[in-house]
């Protein structure tokens, strides 16, 4: 009558449980490939990181000692 549930009887419930099932497969799935990326890549942005706050750090030393205050 109003669209989703219309099925009745014991049906209804073993299509919301596969539909569960299959929605936390995809879900465990997808974070293991981010996990895995994650590993892969985790040096490369450490390394990026560590030259970033590496060239903050120096611009303000660099900045407090060239300053023009008075």
């Amino acid at each position: 009558m109003f669209g989703h549930g219309d099925r009745g009887g014991s049906g209804r419930w073993i299509g919301y449980i596969f539909e569960a099932a299959v929605t936390i497969a995809v879900s465990g799935y997808l974070i293991r490939l981010g996990v895995r990326l994650f590993l892969e890549v985790w040096p490369v942005l450490l390394i990026i990181a560590a030259v970033i706050a590496g060239a903050a750090i120096g611009w303000r030393i660099w900045k407090n000692r060239n300053s023009d205050r008075w």
